[in-house]
């Protein structure tokens, strides 16, 4: 290369980078619906299935991830006394430890519990939803850019 002739960059505009991306936004959004897909099924069979109980969150659970999850006492409509963790982690709102609260429960697995939250039981499916959405949407951005600097 001689000194008078200028580096030109890569034809492709470093293309690879943005198709790795893209292809990440597009997979973490597939994960984020299977993950609200999972939940919300769960959620609706609970509330269509379910019988409710008052409990006593006796606990709180920490995963490596930082997430938590209540840890409920609760008696069924047989009579068991059951102690179980939430079926979901807790990200907005999360009973404290010695609160009161209505579980909602599957009666022929009853450590298949959460917790009556109103719009929050709601809350991890939100989350997933939204995460979804905006990951589709950064993908696009990626795409129309990459398509952009491809017909410059």
């Amino acid at each position: 290369m001689r000194d008078s002739e200028e580096r030109q960059p890569a034809k492709d505009g470093g293309g690879w980078t943005s198709r790795a991306g893209l292809a990440a936004c597009f997979l973490l959004a597939v994960a984020c619906l299977l993950g609200a897909s999972y939940q919300t099924g769960v959620i609706k069979q609970l509330l269509r299935e379910g019988e409710r109980a008052p409990a006593l969150v006796v606990g709180i659970e920490a995963s490596l991830r930082g997430s938590k999850k209540a840890v409920y006492l609760f008696v069924t409509a047989r009579g068991e006394e059951i102690r179980a963790s939430d079926a979901f982690d807790l990200y907005l709102v999360r009973p404290r430890r010695d609160e009161s609260l209505t579980v909602i429960y599957d009666p022929e697995k009853p450590d298949l519990v959460i917790a009556d939250l109103g719009i929050f039981t709601w809350q991890g499916p939100m989350i997933f939803w939204s995460g979804a959405i905006g990951l589709t949407a950064l993908g696009i951005l990626l795409y129309r850019s990459e398509r952009q600097r491809r017909e410059e």
